[in-house]
């Protein structure tokens, strides 16, 4: 187990957080990063995103923004734990989405 502020400060190594158009190959709102929080939350996660700003290690300005939880719809089951269940297709998503090489250049790897 990890507690909230870990898993948001490893949330941002996952993401572009200075794309306000959505992630990689995937544009559009439904696509933009974002952070959704309760109101015990959002002291974590303001403090994660204020480390990511100081640190200096994006490549850009960090907009991701964070949001107060709201109704959350689940996925359709064929959009879940996809990666895990169609590894082929994900890695020549990834690959052609230039997923990686973009994680590298906003992060600085």
């Amino acid at each position: 187990m990890i507690t909230y502020r870990q898993l948001v400060d490893r949330y941002w190594q996952f993401t572009d957080p200075t794309d306000n158009g959505g992630q990689f190959c995937d544009r559009g709102s439904s696509y933009r990063p974002a952070i959704f929080v309760t109101p015990a939350q959002r002291a974590d996660a303001e403090a994660s995103k204020a480390a990511i700003v100081a640190g200096g290690r994006v490549n850009g300005q960090v907009i991701t923004p964070i949001l107060d939880l709201g109704p959350f719809t689940e996925a359709e089951e064929y959009h879940r734990d996809y990666a895990r269940r169609n590894p082929a297709h994900y890695a020549a998503y990834r690959t052609g989405c230039g997923r990686d090489a973009r994680l590298r250049a906003v992060w600085r790897r």
